[in-house]
């Protein structure tokens, strides 16, 4: 079942990793993905839950896919590219939103929107 939850309502916001890139680059994808890995060990490890590492690589593949779906979907050769990603921990699920600006004119990372997040 997927509820809506709305992100300044969730009890911790230290859950919320944003990254926002104003020119993305192909070595700009490994950054992101260590950045969001490491930020799920700290969130998990802050709460005397340790992260599973099949979990982890998880989460390494899907920033990776998507980071390098922009790299190849929504760039113009020659052209700066921004991109926009949002890590969202709730309990054990973590909702990954990219954004980029092959969807709108304008790039802007949500924020205090309801996001679908899965329920327990």
């Amino acid at each position: 079942m997927i509820t809506p939850v709305r992100l300044h309502d969730q009890p911790d916001t230290q859950t919320l990793w944003r990254k926002e890139v104003d020119q993305l680059a192909p070595q700009d994808v490994a950054l992101i993905r260590n950045g969001a890995v490491a930020h799920c060990r700290d969130i998990r490890f802050a709460h005397n839950r340790p992260a599973d590492d099949n979990a982890l690589d998880d989460v390494a593949l899907v920033v990776t896919e998507l980071v390098t779906n922009v790299l190849k979907h929504a760039t113009t050769p020659g052209a700066p590219t921004p991109m926009g990603i949002l890590l969202a921990l709730h309990g054990d699920d973590v909702l990954v939103v990219v954004s980029d600006p092959s969807c709108c004119p304008t790039l802007k990372m949500p924020t205090n929107r309801a996001l679908a997040m899965p329920t327990s």
